[in-house]
């Protein structure tokens, strides 16, 4: 088998592909050595400066991992996750869909909305 039959790799090759992106939400906690530990830690260390009612930017946010834990740990918080993978985001709408408090964009709108203002 060669690498040639997968394409041409680019960064965000894994996260356009929908058996990789149907398959992401098992990945991390199964490869990631305390996983969920590291994700209750930047919890505890994001509540020690963002205030009650605070905003939270989950750069790379698509697949909605860190979102749902940081939003069911911090419900008065509102967060806005951006990635530049749509089928990630469609991901994160599925997981996050009892988060209204969660807002998602495609990384280039809001790259675009940041330009203008």
């Amino acid at each position: 088998m060669s690498f040639k039959q997968f394409g041409p790799l680019t960064p965000l090759a894994a996260f356009n592909d929908p058996e990789a992106v149907i398959n992401y939400a098992e990945g991390p906690p199964r490869m990631v050595p305390g996983f969920a530990d590291m994700q209750r830690m930047t919890s505890l260390l994001l509540a020690e400066v963002v205030p009650e009612n605070g905003r939270v930017l989950v750069l790379g946010g698509g697949g909605g991992l860190e979102l749902k834990v940081f939003a069911t740990t911090h419900p008065n918080w509102k967060f806005v996750g951006i990635d530049p993978s749509d089928a990630m985001l469609n991901l994160a709408k599925k997981l996050l869909v009892f988060h209204l408090e969660c807002q998602l964009n495609k990384w280039k709108e809001h790259e675009r909305h940041l330009k203008q203002n």
